[in-house]
């Protein structure tokens, strides 16, 4: 998390008064426009290595995570399920998108010199809506598998 320490002292000569004020502020990255709810930030939070929050992620580690806890969630036993996702995604999103989704964000989740050159290959706007469509993503696949 980004830390802002402001501080300032204010003196007034005449009456010889100084103050010393301080604050701090706390400020999450948001850098995607999908509203993450508190039942996949929990989810992000287990799986984190570090317990963190989504909004609390660099957007690399939030494209690490989106895959990490797409797998998460589809696997069962071993072996991956395979939703119904024409309940409730009217054909934008199917398996095979998923598949090629993680595919593409593998790049994310390792650290070899290949998967960091090909994590450069993208742009901070091409980033952003990986994460944006990976949160969609996400909440297709809890919406069905809490149906289940």
């Amino acid at each position: 998390m980004d830390r802002l320490i402001h501080s300032w002292e204010e003196r007034v000569e005449g009456n010889k008064i100084t103050e010393v004020q301080r604050s701090e502020h706390t400020f999450e990255q948001k850098s995607c426009h999908i509203e993450v709810g508190d039942s996949i930030n929990q989810k992000f939070i287990e799986i984190s290595t570090r317990q963190a929050s989504f909004n609390s992620m660099s957007t690399d580690e939030k494209l690490a995570e989106i895959a990490n806890l797409i797998e998460n969630m589809l696997k069962r036993d071993g072996k991956f399920v395979t939703p119904d996702y024409s309940k409730v995604c009217c054909g934008f999103i199917t398996d095979s998108v998923v598949k090629d989704y993680r595919k593409k964000m593998q790049c994310f989740r390792h650290c070899s010199d290949e998967a960091i050159g090909e994590r450069k290959t993208y742009s901070e706007e091409q980033k952003n809506f990986f994460v944006d469509y990976g949160l969609t993503i996400v909440k297709a696949i809890h919406s069905l598998l809490q149906k289940r």
